[in-house]
C-alpha cells in the first residue's frame, strides 16, 4: 500500500484543482475530476487484486472493494451515468466500508491502548472521523436528514485530531 502514496498524493493535488477549476466554472474542472475518479478506481482495483492474490485479511479486502465501487460509482456520477438500484450498491459499498474500518479502529484501539493512550485515542478520533464521514456520505440518499449532522460530527472529530495531535 505505501507503494503508491506518491500517485495518491499526485491524485488528491488533482482532486483539489479540479474541485476549484469546476467551482470557478471552468470547463476543465469536471474533465479533471471525472480522471481522477477513474485514477482512482484503477488504483484501488490494482490493490484489491494484489490483496486478493496475496490472500489479505478479509476486512483488507473489504476495505479496498468498498472503496473500488465507492469510487466507480463516483466517477459514474461526474460523466452523469446511472443505472438501476445504484444508490443500494452505494449504500451496501458504504456499509462494508464503515464495517472495515470499525473493525480497523477496534484492532487499533486493543493495540494501542497499552503501549501508549495518547495514541490510541488519537487513532480512534481519526477512525471515528472516518467512519461518521463515510455514514455522512451513505445516508444522503436514504435519510438526509442523518447526512449533516454525521458529517459534522465528523468535521468535529477531526479538528479533535488535528488540535490533540498538535
Amino acid at each position: 500500500m505505501k507503494n503508491y502514496n506518491p500517485v495518491y498524493y499526485l491524485l488528491i493535488v488533482l482532486l483539489i484543482m479540479g474541485g476549484f477549476a469546476s467551482m470557478a466554472q471552468n470547463d476543465y474542472g469536471i474533465k479533471i475530476l471525472g480522471l481522477v475518479a477513474v485514477a482512482f478506481s484503477l488504483l484501488f482495483m490494482i490493490q484489491f487484486i494484489q490483496h486478493l492474490l496475496e490472500k489479505s485479511k478479509l476486512f483488507d479486502l473489504m476495505e479496498l472493494g468498498s472503496l473500488l465501487i465507492l469510487s466507480i460509482i463516483l466517477a459514474m456520477r461526474v460523466y452523469y451515468v446511472r443505472f438501476a438500484f445504484v444508490e443500494i450498491v452505494f449504500g451496501v459499498a458504504g456499509l462494508l466500508l464503515i464495517i472495515a474500518y470499525f473493525f480497523k479502529l477496534l484492532y487499533s484501539w486493543k493495540t494501542l491502548n497499552t503501549q501508549n493512550q495518547v495514541i490510541a485515542i488519537l487513532v480512534a478520533l481519526f477512525h471515528g472521523s472516518i467512519i461518521l464521514y463515510v455514514v455522512s456520505m451513505v445516508t444522503v440518499p436514504f435519510i438526509p436528514q442523518l447526512a449533516e449532522p454525521m458529517g459534522g460530527t465528523a468535521l468535529v472529530l477531526l479538528l479533535a485530531f488535528v488540535f490533540t495531535s498538535i
